[in-house]
């Protein structure tokens, strides 16, 4: 069975989703400004940048 490339990109896309939950969670709770939060927030800028872009409609 070969996979269909939108299938594929739903996964690609819930995947970005769950890390985003993840890493919202994580800064919701009291966090002290460690090397780890200030790792985990750049993961989290780009990828609600990654996110962004690929909400944006295509160029006609």
């Amino acid at each position: 069975m070969t996979p269909r490339p939108a299938m594929l990109e739903l996964y690609r896309l819930q995947w970005d989703v769950k890390d985003l939950a993840v890493d919202v969670d994580r800064f919701r709770r009291p966090h002290t400004g460690s090397p780890d939060d200030d790792a985990t927030w750049r993961i989290l800028r780009r990828l609600v940048r990654h996110l962004a872009d690929q909400a944006q409609p295509p160029p006609h």
